[in-house]
């Protein structure tokens, strides 16, 4: 989704005149009339399920002890 919203700048920003140049490496090949390629997303998900994990594992089991 990042990389479409970044594409979605840069159009409106050709569109209002502006003299901007395409973002590095967003476009297959340069070519802007290409849709960019999401090749994040599963460092995405492998990053917040890292997160739950770590969040999983330090969580005491003891209600009474979270917070300490």
């Amino acid at each position: 989704m990042t990389t479409v919203l970044l594409a979605d700048e840069y159009e409106r920003d050709i569109k209002s005149g502006l003299d901007t140049p395409p973002p590095t490496n967003l476009f297959p090949n340069g070519d802007t009339s290409v849709v960019p390629e999401n090749r994040w997303r599963s460092h995405a998900h492998l990053l917040f399920q890292n997160w739950i994990n770590e969040i999983y594992q330090t969580t005491p089991y003891d209600m009474d002890e979270i917070g300490k």
